[in-house]
């Protein structure tokens, strides 16, 4: 499993002008206790915006376990993958931030039969200068992965 993280920083227009208590840090987490989670390459990504409306800063979040296709033979958890995984994402300090989350299988469902192969739930917790704001369940389709829009602030 590899985790990587980016920010791509980009010049804030007049924050001096932006009171303090208007800038927050929103995070989101993303848990699924599923047994073959590992099937799963998730992909976190948040603009963040300064009070003008305009994007100040993006950050994203990738945890790949597979490359999309590749595992199909063995349909195995990786050595050393614990259940129970989840991914977080924070921002820096913004008005508002757009999270996008894909959960993206790279590889098929132990069966090939659809009503062998049902949905599977996954939460989603929003943070807002580290108060927990949401915490929801979503269930995710084994072919079709999960996607989702979050706005915070």
């Amino acid at each position: 499993m590899f985790v990587t993280l980016a920010s791509q920083r980009r010049p804030v227009p007049d924050v001096a002008s932006v009171p303090m208590k208007e800038l927050k840090r929103y995070r989101i987490e993303l848990e699924c206790d599923y047994e073959e989670w590992w099937r799963y390459n998730l992909y976190i990504s948040a603009a963040c915006y300064d009070a003008d409306g305009g994007i100040a800063d993006y950050v994203n979040l990738s945890d790949k376990v597979y490359d999309i296709g590749s595992g199909i033979e063995s349909r195995t958890r990786p050595a050393g993958y614990a259940r129970g995984a989840k991914v977080t994402l924070e921002t820096p300090p913004c008005v508002r931030a757009e999270f996008f989350l894909y959960a993206v299988a790279n590889t098929f469902p132990h069966s090939d039969i659809i009503r062998n192969s049902p949905p599977f739930a996954a939460a989603v917790a929003c943070y807002t200068d580290g108060r927990l704001t949401e915490r929801t369940e979503y269930a995710v389709n084994q072919w079709g992965g999960l996607t989702l829009k979050k706005e915070l602030g």
